[in-house]
């Protein structure tokens, strides 16, 4: 998604609120299983900080587990 898009367009961004907001339950409801709750609340800081890329440089590791992956998302 484009940084700026959600300044430009309000629906933008309270779609994205509502979905990191409510993710967690909805993927239960069909089968998934949800991140923990951390995961959503630094997704959020990152979309409203205007935060891009990925912590990873390009590379997509398998190693990590969500704990991990979520420390490393939040010192990003």
């Amino acid at each position: 998604m484009n940084a700026e898009a959600s300044e430009s367009n309000p629906a933008l961004f309270s779609f994205v609120e509502y979905y990191l907001n409510n993710v967690r339950f909805l993927a239960e409801v069909v089968g998934y299983v949800s991140l923990p709750n951390e995961a959503y609340n630094v997704a959020f800081e990152h979309f409203t900080d205007k935060r891009i890329g990925t912590v990873f440089g390009g590379e997509a590791p398998t190693d990590l587990t969500i704990e991990a992956l979520v420390k490393a998302d939040r010192e990003f």
